[in-house]
């Protein structure tokens, strides 16, 4: 088989005769020198196995050494490289984002550079220092290698708790109310307060020095320990008393109960009117042979305790009663009685025979009348209606009866009693 060297320096033109086995195949020119295999077969492999310039896949390691750079960007705007001991990625403004381009990290030139949570900037750098938004929180100790100096005059909901040492100014201590203060406080030298309410001293006592002028009216039902001795005006209630009290001048005591006096006399200075809505109940037996001002009789015939008859009788011709009565201890007001079309009248009677002869009857016929007439009629109507107010007790019964009799002269016959009525009112 001819090899290239044996072909390359024949003259040409080159006559079958002279190569040596007589003939050259194409298979035979695309082996060069000691290449063992296809020449354009290892030429491609080789535009495979490099990136292109337009870009691909990478599926190993690359490695760029120290002081090489790799410029991302036209004007290589990013710049990463390695000095040996230290990385740099420098960039005038640089954003690391995640994949769906949320902020991590954000920075400028000249400017802020900001941490990200969320997508919320956290942190931020400025010209006189650092910004937080939101809570700053630690859970180590700040060390005196790691002092945070500075002015504190912004700084917020700070717990008092945690100050352990130096002083606060009272420009930074607000008005104190209960609700800011819990637990104990410590024993405090209050010589230099000013302006103490004194109605907010619960316990302990106050130096005289502390009161002045007149105290007020106090309610003691709480007071404990206190000092008999120092009781110098008022009162003091039996539950407070032990033993037997001296004898004492109780001209200036007031509010007395009277249930409480058991023994002695009550001065009459010392007792008032006593009117009917001061007595109540039954009255003890009293001896009234000192009594004065009582009359022996109602002053008229109409006053509390006068005695008057009352009799019944028939109102008008419109229907009456066979029979009505008021019974002993019935109280009523003769202005206004009235029952079955009955009124009562306390004026004097007319009666008249059967048969329309005028006059008063003899006693056998005394209040027996004929009943249904009026007028001239012997019916017992028409009276004149009593007037007399005021309720009055009845003590003898009054009676107003229609009845029939037998006999030969029997017939109807109406009879009216007059009863006995006491004023109680």
């Amino acid at each position: 088989m001819a090899t290239y060297e044996s072909k390359k320096y024949g003259t040409i033109p080159v006559a079958a005769t002279q190569i040596a086995d007589g003939s050259v195949s194409n298979s035979e020119y695309q082996f060069i020198n000691s290449l063992s295999s296809n020449a354009q077969t290892q030429i491609t492999a080789l535009d495979t196995a490099k990136l292109n310039l337009a870009g691909g896949t990478i599926t190993g390691n690359i490695t760029i050494t120290d002081d090489d750079h790799l410029y991302i960007g036209t004007g290589q705007d990013i710049d990463v490289f390695s000095d040996g001991s230290t990385g740099f990625i420098k960039g005038n403004d640089i954003r690391i984002q995640s994949s769906t381009g949320e902020n991590y990290i954000t920075a400028a030139a000249n400017a802020e550079t900001n941490l990200f949570y969320d997508n919320v900037n956290r942190l931020a750098t400025t010209a006189s220092g650092v910004g937080v938004t939101g809570e700053l929180a630690a859970t180590g100790n700040i060390t005196s290698s790691g002092n945070v100096n500075g002015n504190g005059q912004n700084l917020t909901n700070l717990n008092g708790s945690n100050i352990s040492s130096g002083t606060v100014a009272d420009a930074r201590i607000s008005t104190l109310t209960s609700s800011k203060l819990t637990g104990a406080l410590p024993a405090l030298d209050g010589s230099s307060l000013t302006s103490l309410n004194a109605s907010n001293v619960s316990s302990g006592t106050l130096p005289m020095a502390r009161l002045s002028g007149t105290l007020p009216a106090l309610n003691g039902s709480s007071l404990t320990n206190l000092n008999g001795s120092n009781i110098s005006s008022g009162t003091l209630p039996m539950a407070r008393l032990s033993g037997t009290l001296p004898a004492l001048n109780g001209s200036s005591l007031t509010n007395l109960n009277g249930s409480n006096i058991s023994s002695g006399t009550v001065a009459d200075a010392r007792i008032s009117a006593l009117t009917a809505s001061k007595l109540t109940g039954a009255l003890p037996a009293i001896d009234g042979s000192n009594l004065t001002g009582i009359d022996v009789a109602p002053s008229t015939g109409t006053s509390v305790g006068a005695l008057k008859y009352f009799a019944i009788y028939y109102k008008n011709s419109g229907g009456q009663s066979n029979s009505i009565s008021i019974g002993v201890g019935t109280e009523i007001t003769p202005s206004t009685y009235e029952s079955n079309n009955m009124y009562v009248t306390s004026t004097s009677l007319e009666y008249k025979r059967t048969g329309g002869t005028s006059g008063q009857l003899n006693t056998s016929e005394l209040g027996y009348l004929m009943p249904g007439f009026s007028g001239t009629g012997n019916a017992i109507i028409n009276k004149t209606r009593a007037t007399e107010s005021g309720t009055w007790r009845c003590i003898s019964q009054a009676t107003y009866n229609a009845f029939n009799t037998t006999g030969q002269n029997g017939g109807s016959y109406v009879v009216s009693g007059g009863g006995l009525f006491q004023r109680v009112s």
